[in-house]
């Protein structure tokens, strides 16, 4: 509307009281508005406040702080929301947005009317106040403001009978009813305990609202969270869930609803994060190589199958105790204790394999021949967060080795104690 320049040419002549036939044809268009956004009432103002008509037919000017608002928008050529207000007619809480009108002189914008939109708050905010994720008869959310010396409750407080935008309570008053609501506006945030109205100790939270000078309470009675201490840290999110939300909510409400495909992007992103994650452990539990891979203090982060059958361990088990805890490594002729390779990657950054004649002694005692080798984990900026230990069970290839050598041993033994001449000749004739 602010921009819309051959409507405000048109809404020009009718505020400068010149002779125009397009009086209807405003009336429309903003009638149109009111009808696509349930405004209360639509007012057309000139840059002094005087108010030229208003769709609704009342006569009565602008509040002062409309008035206010008004000038403030034409001056720094923004819309300005109000304060919230009771109207004049119905007596129904509002709050006005104020729009500056311009049109195009020469090089420049010039200022020639306001539109004041009058929003119902009965339509648009107390049933984002009346939302409530946490079930439970004593649980009560407020929205407040400082207004002088007092906690002006914006809107109606649950369990108290009182009026929205006339209610208030002093801020020195500290045994008031409303002793939250007065911690909101002092500027406390965060989580206190104390009595309310009704003398019952309750639980609540405070939180400043984001570009308004409203705060939200949300309060619940202290022994309906720690009734059942099963419950107790459930409840206890849930009180934070419906702070969240409520800040969510009035937040959406204040920004429209223009960042919905944001959220959808962002959501879309971390479930083709998921996918992709739970692709990748999928395939590296299914390698047939014992893997597993710690943090940057040699804690065990994952363990696939093949490492769980090798070292004995359940990965319920093993998970964030020390590499070498889990895989306990000897030399095999000297019974020393061998360095894990993960350990050593962890602290030189480089690949690393273990020495000849290891073994792994599982968590029942079996001991296996073993090949491991340990790699550094790095993060973007090269720094070593972790490492990756990969183990082969050598025990079928050292009984191969094994057999094999047994079987030349023997055929040695042969070879030298047979009863008959034997010797060896290669391909031109000559002896071996």
């Amino acid at each position: 509307m602010m921009e819309d320049f051959p409507f405000n040419q048109e809404v020009l002549p009718l505020i400068s009281n010149s002779k125009t036939d397009n009086t209807d044809r405003i009336r429309a268009r903003l009638r149109a508005h009111q009808s696509t956004h349930d405004y209360e009432d639509i007012a057309l103002v000139d840059v002094n406040g005087q108010v030229h008509f208003r769709l609704s037919g009342r006569t009565q000017p602008l509040s002062p702080d409309t008035m206010e608002r008004l000038q403030r928008a034409l001056r720094e050529e923004k819309p300005e929301l109000t304060r919230l207000r009771r109207s004049f007619a119905t007596d129904a809480p509002l709050m006005d947005v104020v729009v500056p009108l311009f049109v195009q002189e020469k090089d420049r914008s010039a200022a020639v009317a306001g539109l004041v939109f009058s929003v119902d708050l009965q339509l648009e905010l107390y049933p984002l106040m009346q939302f409530q994720t946490m079930a439970g008869p004593s649980a009560a959310t407020l929205l407040v403001r400082r207004d002088g010396n007092d906690a002006l409750f914006l809107t109606e407080p649950r369990h108290l009978q009182a009026e929205a935008l006339r209610f208030r309570v002093p801020l020195t008053n500290v045994q008031s009813t409303a002793v939250s609501a007065v911690s909101a506006v002092q500027g406390k945030e965060g989580s206190l305990v104390s009595n309310d109205y009704r003398g019952v100790k309750v639980l609540f939270t405070t939180r400043a609202v984001s570009n308004a000078p409203w705060f939200i309470v949300a309060k619940i009675d202290y022994d309906e969270i720690f009734a059942d201490g099963r419950r107790r840290l459930a409840l206890m999110g849930l009180l934070f869930l419906t702070l969240s939300a409520l800040l969510f909510t009035t937040g959406l409400f204040l920004w429209q609803r223009g960042r919905r495909a944001h959220f959808q992007a962002l959501f879309e992103t971390e479930a083709s994060r998921r996918v992709v994650e739970e692709r990748y452990q999928t395939t590296l539990m299914s390698v047939g190589e014992g893997i597993a891979a710690t943090d940057a203090e040699g804690r065990i982060q994952l363990l696939n199958s093949v490492a769980e059958r090798l070292t004995g361990r359940a990965r319920k088990e093993a998970i964030s105790k020390p590499i070498e805890e889990v895989f306990q490594l000897l030399h095999e002729d000297t019974r020393l204790p061998e360095e894990n390779p993960a350990r050593r990657a962890l602290l030189d950054g480089v690949h690393t394999e273990c020495a000849d004649n290891t073994v792994l002694v599982a968590a029942d005692g079996v001991e296996r021949p073993i090949a491991l080798s340990g790699s550094p984990i790095r993060d973007d900026a090269g720094a070593v967060t972790g490492a990756v230990l990969v183990c082969h069970d050598m025990t079928e290839r050292r009984a191969a080795q094994k057999a094999l050598k047994l079987s030349e041993e023997r055929f040695r033994l042969i070879f030298e104690n047979a009863n008959i001449g034997v010797c060896l000749l290669d391909t031109q004739g000559r002896f071996m």
